[in-house]
């Protein structure tokens, strides 16, 4: 990390603010180069200094300059930022100049990266950035800046603490085997182990519900075919995703598209129409609706309220739902009674994907069942890496308390608590390979 890095702090394309972004201990020397103010730039720390931005001798903005001395910075190194206007071939003049003063074009996540490598934040803190960067939802938004403020890295740290603790009386016996661990002090030690497998437990056990949270939740639309899936899910997605006909079979295939509905994201997937059928497309498109409703979190489910046969036709396809579901009656414009005998359904919607009547109210009832069951704890796994190395700590924690039970030795006992506190390393970025920070940091865009 000895050279200085410099990219573009904001998205590409005009703006009213580009921001031109250094980190490294050329950034001040470098950004005085291209940046000439009254003051000169860095000589009151953390000070918006009004200035002219110069490229090879010629004024092309005016804007202001920031220093940010190392280690009081988002990486830990000195760190200058030029905001100037957006216009993209400014921002690109800024950093051509830099690089031919000595900097080089950071890669994606960089900055971050040298956060972490600075002890500025730990690697799941670091993930969390992405995250929050790419939150598209309110729930999204909450649950990656509480990770990026660090509230699942505390939980793992309070583990690791636990952990620490079992292990040091336990090799307190290895060291001086003429003192024995007495009982009081064995029951300790399980005891302590034990509260860290149930909390680290219940963490792995709600991977599911954070990744839902932070993916969005899939709701697919189901039900036979021509009865307006197809048109719902245009509606819902205020575009024209799908393909619409008053032809039966005309979705042969799954069609997905993202949604935002009480602050929560939503995949909607339109699934083929349940029939009878003889065409072999058509058949692959309803075995792969049926797994669809396998693998949904909420099913939507449609029927024609038009249609005298709607009730006999979705008994027969609650038979087949194993998730939550709303019953959505459609085509509610075509009929004067909107009491449909459909049955006493306490989640059911009447809707016309005509003159879009019901929609909101569709989209309430969608965001009001994804909060039953998507919130969760305060605090939640959202990442795949995160969920396998705890369910790494409870397997070698378990053995742990396993071996205490059984009399093994304490040296065995030991090697599963030094493997458990390793993978509690590992989640908070200690002693990580150099592939693994590439995997995290590959995600984020160039300039964060």
């Amino acid at each position: 990390m000895g050279d200085t890095i410099v990219a573009a702090a904001t998205a590409p394309g005009e703006s009213g603010i580009g921001i031109v972004r250094l980190s490294g201990s050329q950034s001040v020397n470098i950004a005085r180069r291209c940046f000439s103010s009254t003051e000169t730039l860095g000589a009151r720390p953390r000070f918006a200094e009004l200035g002219k931005v110069v490229v090879d001798g010629e004024v092309i903005d005016e804007g202001l300059g920031l220093v940010f001395l190392g280690p009081k910075s988002y990486t830990g190194e000195d760190v200058v930022e030029i905001q100037c206007h957006g216009n993209p071939l400014i921002i690109k003049k800024i950093i051509k100049f830099a690089v031919s003063c000595g900097a080089r074009v950071a890669g994606p996540g960089e900055f971050t990266k040298r956060a972490f490598l600075n002890g500025r934040l730990d690697l799941m803190q670091a993930e969390a950035v992405v995250d929050l960067i790419k939150a598209e939802s309110e729930v999204e938004l909450r649950d990656a800046y509480g990770q990026a403020r660090g509230r699942l890295s505390e939980l793992v740290k309070h583990l690791k603490e636990q952990v620490v603790s079992a292990l040091a009386l336990i090799e307190v016996g290895l060291d001086f085997s003429d003192e024995d661990i007495d009982e009081i002090g064995r029951v300790r030690i399980l005891e302590g182990l034990k509260g860290v497998l149930a909390e680290a437990t219940l963490l792995v056990d709600q991977f599911e519900a954070g990744g839902r949270r932070m993916r969005g939740s899939m709701v697919a639309i189901v039900g036979p075919a021509n009865v307006g899936k197809s048109t719902l899910l245009n509606h819902l997605l205020g575009e024209e995703r799908a393909i619409v006909s008053s032809r039966p079979g005309t979705t042969r295939d799954t069609v997905e598209g993202h949604a935002v509905f009480g602050g929560r994201s939503v995949r909607l997937v339109d699934t083929a129409g349940i029939r009878d059928s003889e065409d072999v497309i058509e058949l692959e498109g309803i075995s792969k609706t049926k797994q669809k409703i396998q693998d949904a979190n909420l099913v939507l489910l449609v029927v024609d309220g038009s249609d005298e046969d709607s009730p006999a036709v979705l008994k027969d396809l609650i038979l087949k739902i194993t998730c939550p579901f709303i019953v959505v009656v459609n085509k509610i414009d075509l009929v004067v009674d909107h009491t449909v005998a459909l049955g006493d359904y306490p989640q059911c919607v009447f809707v016309s994907g005509h003159t879009s009547e019901g929609l909101r109210d569709l989209q309430a009832a969608v965001g009001a069942c994804l909060a039953d069951f998507s919130e969760g704890g305060a605090v939640a796994l959202t990442r795949e890496r995160h969920a396998n190395l705890l369910s790494d700590v409870c397997a070698k924690v378990a053995a742990a308390i396993s071996g205490l039970e059984l009399g093994h030795s304490d040296e065995c006992v030991a090697v599963d608590l030094h493997g458990a506190l390793g993978d509690c390393g590992l989640l908070l970025g200690e002693d990580v390979d150099e592939d693994v920070l590439d995997a995290v940091f590959s995600e984020f865009c160039i300039g964060k």
